[in-house]
C-alpha cells in the first residue's frame, strides 16, 4: 500500500537551512508552484518486513536478522518523524544484530537531516549506509557518515555535497501587482528578531551569510569526527562538491564499492572494518542470548553455568578484557580485598611503629651514654676534692684535671739557686735586663 507525504508552500518557503542541491530544489520549487503542494511517494520499504504504517511493526522472525531501512528523495521533518519512530521500533526490535541504511537522497533540511543522524548512532547494533544506484549527498551524507561503515553500488554513484545554502526569496514585487500590501511591525523589544531576513530585505546578506557558514562548519566538523583521516592532498571534500564514487572512496568519504549483500556481510561481521570513528564497540551495543536469559533473574537463581555461557559469549564478541561473576563471587572478593586491604593497613602500621620504636631507642641509648659520661666526670670530681682536702694547708698545692701533668717542684729550687749566682745577681737593677 503506497503511502504519501505532503510539503505545504509555507514549509518549504520558510526561511531554513538546506541541505541539498540547487536543482533538485528548484524542480521541487517549480512542482509546489504550480500546484500548491510536493507529492513526494515513497515507493520503496524501508523495512523489508514492515509496511509504512507508522505504528505497525513486526518483529523479526529469526535471530541475528539484518534490518533494511530505505531513505529515499528529499529529506524534510515530516519524513525524519517517520524514520525516527521507525527507528525506535528497530531498536526493541531483539532479534536485530545489525541494520542497512539503503540511501538515494539529494539532501534536504538540515534540522531533519541532524535528527535522522541521531537517531541512527543511537541504535543498539552496528550498522552501514549503502548507497543504491543513486547519491548520498548533502544532509543524505550526513546520515550516511553517522553509519559505522558506507558503501556505494556502483563507481559512478555521487557521493558528498558537504556544504550549506539558504534561500530567499523576495515577493515584494508580486504582492504589489497583485495589489497586496505586507508590512511587518516588531515590538519596540524584538530589534534583532528576523535581523537575518529584514537585513536581506535592505540588500544586506551578511547574517544570512554569516547563519549559514555556521552551519556549513558545523556539518564540515561532524564529518571530520565520524570520518576521520580523509585524504584532502587532491581533492577536497568541504567546499561543497559532489564526488563520483571512485573518488569519494579514494578520499575516504565511503568505505568500499560493492553490493547490497556486500554491505550486509560488513554490517554482520564481528569486526566490522570502517573509517569510520567506532560507534558499537560498546557492551551496551552487542547482544548476548546468554545475558538475556538471566534478565529478571533473582542472583540466588543465576547458576555457574549462566556465568561460563555468558563469558563464553563475550570472549566470542571480542570483550576479552572483562569478565562476568555472581553476585556472590563478587561480594566474596570485595570481603577479600577488603581484609586485605586492612592486612596491608595493619602491616604499614607496624612498620611506622616499629621504626619510631627504634628511633626513639637510639635516643635513650645516645642520652644513657650521656649520663655514664656525667656521672664518670662526677666521681672524678669528687676524688679531687678528696685529695685536695687530706693536703696539709701551709703547702702549696695546685687542682689539676684528670690526666693534666703539674711542674716538679724541684724545678722552682733550681731556678733560685742560678738567681743567686753572684753574676746574675750584679745584673739585679741594670736597666739594660730589667
Amino acid at each position: 500500500m503506497l503511502k504519501q507525504h505532503t510539503l505545504d508552500i509555507t514549509a518549504f518557503t520558510a526561511i531554513q537551512t538546506w541541505l541539498i542541491d540547487p536543482d533538485i530544489r528548484d524542480l521541487l520549487l517549480a512542482q509546489l508552484i504550480s500546484t500548491g503542494s510536493i507529492t513526494y511517494s515513497l515507493d520503496d520499504t524501508p523495512i523489508h518486513y514492515t509496511d509504512y504504517n507508522w505504528a505497525y511493526y513486526v518483529e523479526a522472525s529469526q535471530p541475528g536478522s539484518i534490518a533494511v531501512l530505505t531513505i529515499k528523495g528529499v529529506i524534510y521533518d515530516y519524513y525524519a518523524d517517520y524514520l525516527v519512530n521507525k527507528m525506535a521500533l528497530m531498536a526493541a526490535d531483539k532479534n536485530l544484530v545489525g541494520a542497512i541504511v539503503k540511501m538515494n537522497s539529494p539532501g534536504g533540511s538540515a534540522d531533519a537531516g541532524y535528527r535522522i543522524a541521531d537517531a541512527v548512532m543511537n541504535l543498539p547494533f552496528q550498522t552501514w549506509c549503502h548507497v543504491e544506484y543513486g547519491q548520498a549527498s548533502s544532509a543524505g551524507y550526513l546520515i550516511g557518515c553517522s553509519c559505522d561503515g558506507m558503501s556505494a553500488s556502483r563507481p559512478n554513484d555521487r557521493v558528498g555535497s558537504i556544504g550549506t545554502y539558504i534561500s530567499y526569496q523576495d515577493f515584494s514585487k508580486y504582492y504589489e501587482k497583485m495589489g497586496i500590501v505586507s508590512k511587518d511591525i516588531y515590538a519596540n523589544q524584538s530589534t534583532e528578531k528576523n535581523i537575518e531576513g529584514r537585513e536581506a530585505a535592505k540588500g544586506n546578506f551578511k547574517p544570512l551569510e554569516a547563519y549559514v557558514s555556521n552551519e556549513a562548519q558545523a556539518f564540515i566538523d561532524y564529518v571530520n569526527n565520524r570520518r576521520p583521516g580523509l585524504n584532502t592532498d587532491t581533492l577536497d571534500p568541504f567546499k561543497g562538491k559532489v564526488f563520483s564514487a571512485q573518488d569519494a572512496l579514494s578520499i575516504g568519504l565511503i568505505d568500499s564499492i560493492g553490493t547490497l549483500q556486500d554491505a550486509v556481510k560488513s554490517v554482520s561481521s564481528k569486526n566490522l572494518t570502517s573509517n569510520a570513528t567506532p560507534r558499537t564497540t560498546m557492551l551496551g551495543f552487542v547482544k548476548l542470548a546468554a545475558l538475556a536469559a538471566i534478565k529478571g533473574l533473582d542472583a540466588s537463581a543465576i547458576t555457574e553455568q549462566h556465568i561460563e555461557a555468558l563469558n563464553t559469549e563475550l570472549a566470542a564478541a571480542g570483550f576479552t578484557g572483562i569478565a562476568v561473576c555472581s553476585a556472590a563471587e563478587y561480594d566474596k572478593a570485595v570481603e577479600a580485598i577488603n581484609a586485605q586491604a586492612v592486612q596491608t593497613t595493619v602491616s604499614t602500621e607496624v612498620t611506622r611503629l616499629t621504626t619510631e620504636l627504634s628511633t626513639e631507642k637510639g635516643k635513650v641509648n645516645t642520652l644513657t651514654t650521656e649520663r655514664d659520661n656525667l656521672t664518670t666526670e662526677r666521681d672524678n670530681l669528687k676524688s679531687e676534692v678528696s685529695r685536695l682536702g687530706a693536703l696539709n694547708g701551709a703547702e702549696k698545692t695546685s687542682i689539676s684535671k684528670p690526666g693534666e701533668t703539674q711542674a716538679d717542684a724541684g724545678d722552682d729550687a733550681d731556678a733560685q739557686l742560678i738567681a743567686n749566682l753572684p753574676h746574675n745577681k750584679a745584673l739585679v737593677g741594670n736597666p739594660l735586663y730589667n
